[in-house]
């Protein structure tokens, strides 16, 4: 879906769900017994039912790394921004990506901001970048969608389609001090292909305060790529964060 491979959300799902590492992100393992531990799949239901029916705001910051072989080569960019889910059909986002990414087969340098309007009426993405000489205009491309890590009511529409089967509770973790159960679904390897996801989940509210993706490969893909990390932190801010949609042309921020 996407040519940088750094995201599995299905662009034709976002409409869908509008209807009804790293050094950053520290966390310590509490531990706690398997028997005391609550169901895995229970816990992440409730945690995409509570993102899609409530008022949701959340501040991201991440990282999206992808490695290429054949030649060997890496590339590493920062993601942060704001998504804000009124309650209503809409999601908005606003954020910027800086680094490198591999589009095609290439390691290319990308620092772009981005602003998204999602609603059952339709989309609408702006773009300002240094090809726009730092100016918004409306954006074509698909290079936006390396942000919707960014926004975890998008990620609960393709989890909720193609929830995990192997998911299981590794017990209580602490992210920015705060405790969250740490949920993991990995995939058995086969030939040579590794998937892992982890979600660290408010152990009182469910609110995602960590999102992890993890995938390797002893095969590349079409692009060249044979491995990607993905890895989020959330703070959570007001739903009523104000996200305008900027005026074509303007340099303003």
């Amino acid at each position: 879906m996407n040519r940088y491979r750094v995201t599995t959300i299905s662009a034709v799902l976002l409409l869908g769900l509008l209807a009804p590492a790293p050094a950053f992100g520290q966390r310590t393992q509490l531990g706690r017994s398997a028997a005391h531990r609550p169901n895995a799949a229970t816990l992440l239901h409730r945690s995409l039912s509570l993102l899609q029916r409530q008022t949701y705001g959340v501040h991201g910051v991440g990282v999206l790394q992808s490695r290429g072989c054949c030649p060997k080569r890496s590339a590493s960019a920062g993601v942060g921004g704001d998504c804000v889910h009124p309650g209503s059909t809409t999601v908005s986002m606003r954020f910027a990506v800086r680094g490198t990414v591999i589009p095609t087969r290439a390691v290319v340098p990308i620092d772009s901001h981005y602003v998204l309007k999602f609603s059952a009426h339709g989309s609408h993405v702006w773009i300002r970048s240094p090809a726009t000489h730092n100016r918004w205009k409306v954006d074509v491309s698909r290079d936006w969608e390396l942000g919707l890590y960014l926004c975890p009511p998008f990620l609960a529409g393709e989890i909720t389609q193609h929830f995990p089967a192997r998911l299981v509770n590794l017990g209580l973790s602490t992210v920015h001090g705060r405790a969250a159960w740490h949920l993991r679904d990995e995939l058995p390897p086969v030939r040579s292909v590794f998937i892992r996801t982890d979600y660290y989940l408010d152990r009182a509210s469910l609110t995602w305060l960590r999102y992890e993706y993890t995938s390797s490969s002893g095969v590349a893909t079409v692009d060249g790529t044979d491995g990607q990390l993905v890895a989020i932190d959330y703070t959570p801010e007001s739903p009523a964060t104000r996200i305008d949609a900027p005026r074509a042309g303007s340099p303003a921020p």
